[in-house]
């Protein structure tokens, strides 16, 4: 007459913690893996909706994880939240989601994209001085280049990026 919720104990650290000893190949390769954990996510009928590296444990194998379904949606079912209601972490939302709309796998995509131009670049792509500022460069799609931080980085992987960014859902990163 009882009910357990029952879960993986995954001993690692916050990848925000981690984000500073990460070069950038550990970097594209936590990415790979976020986008991953969210395609087989994406694959059940669930968007996560909060993907930020205090939602990404790091493993001692450095393997990623990806943690905290709290705020995630079923992609077919009503939801409590409605068309103009915002949920997530505001640096990582996606335009559509920063604009109160409803959202699908793209807005994951962009979370990650997001996480992977911080771990390379040491800068967001959209934060502002405050929430709104950030809000308005999200939805208006004016994202710091990461060939402007990073112009070393190789051609597939910028592309792989600013198409995250851009909203598409199918990236790849190698």
């Amino acid at each position: 007459r009882r009910s357990y919720l029952v879960s993986e104990l995954v001993e690692g650290e916050p990848l925000a913690a981690a984000a500073a000893r990460l070069d950038d190949v550990s970097a594209v390769e936590v990415a790979a893996q976020v986008l991953e954990a969210v395609a087989h996510a994406h694959g059940q009928g669930v968007v996560h909706r909060d993907i930020k590296p205090q939602n990404i444990k790091v493993r001692e194998d450095g393997r990623a994880m990806v943690m905290d379904f709290g705020i995630a949606r079923l992609l077919d079912a009503d939801t409590l939240t409605g068309e103009g209601d915002m949920v997530g972490t505001v640096a990582y939302m996606s335009p559509e989601q920063a604009a109160g709309h409803r959202v699908g796998p793209a807005t994951d995509v962009y979370s990650a994209g997001v996480v992977l131009f911080e771990l390379l670049a040491g800068v967001s792509p959209v934060r502002g001085s405050t929430p709104a500022e950030t809000i308005s460069t999200i939805v208006s799609g004016r994202t710091l280049p990461l060939d402007s931080v990073r112009p070393d980085l190789p051609p597939e992987l910028l592309d792989g990026v600013a198409a995250a960014l851009a909203g598409v859902a199918i990236v790849a990163l190698g």
